[in-house]
């Protein structure tokens, strides 16, 4: 795999991850990294080293902004999507700053990050990539309940195509005379079976919820989100 390949796929994952957990909720750096080594798994833990350098790259592209600690201090941490009316909310944030009082000096507060709604769009643009390497399905389904229930559908069903086309080539390595490799070639062959499986069940409960009244609040590529 080409090196510039691969780290386009890392950049992937870890823009979907940490625009993701933003839409959950507003977070600091240190949060950010505990929520993404929980979601990703120990053996992916982000580092702070390509944590800040992301941030710092989101936030210059428009996709995330910074906010003032106390006001994310009063805010609940809740996994509920934002309002999506960001605009509002730092309009409001401006008119009342002058009257709080000055920040104590001392310890630098850390900045806490919040998604906009450009960052919004992004990431429906990211869940919805047809191009999105199978290292990115794991954490793209992770946030599809922000998507339409057609979207979440299309991922499903795009993503089991690859999964078949795959399951189609492979052997059961039954006959390899090496007994690791053809243990190697079991496991994959039955990884990709039970993934056909678990891609059957989520189409199925896709297909029969498509009303349900209690949709989530849906991320759009251009339109941010919808209600």
């Amino acid at each position: 795999m080409h090196p510039i390949y691969w780290l386009d796929i890392v950049t992937q994952v870890l823009d979907v991850a940490i625009l993701g957990l933003l839409v959950d909720g507003d977070h600091h750096g240190y949060e950010l990294k505990k929520r993404l080594t929980e979601l990703l798994g120990p053996w992916s833990s982000v580092s702070f080293g390509s944590l800040y350098p992301a941030l710092s790259r989101l936030e210059r592209d428009g996709y995330v902004a910074t906010v003032d600690p106390r006001d994310a201090a009063e805010q609940p941490d809740t996994a509920a999507p934002m309002s999506g009316s960001l605009g509002a909310e730092l309009a409001a944030f401006r008119r009342d700053r002058a009257n709080r009082p000055a920040r104590p000096s001392g310890r630098r507060a850390r900045k806490v990050y919040t998604i906009t709604a450009v960052g919004r769009a992004r990431l429906a643009e990211l869940l919805t990539d047809p191009a999105g390497d199978e290292r990115s399905f794991a954490v793209r389904v992770a946030f599809c309940g922000h998507l339409g229930h057609d979207e979440r559908l299309t991922l499903f069903r795009e993503r089991r195509l690859i999964v078949t086309a795959k399951t189609g080539t492979e052997t059961a390595g039954g006959d390899h005379p090496d007994r690791y490799r053809r243990s190697l070639l079991e496991f994959q062959r039955d990884r990709h079976l039970r993934e056909l499986a678990w891609l059957d069940q989520l189409i199925e409960a896709g297909e029969s919820d498509a009303d349900r009244p209690d949709e989530p609040t849906v991320l759009t590529p251009h339109g941010g989100n919808e209600p």
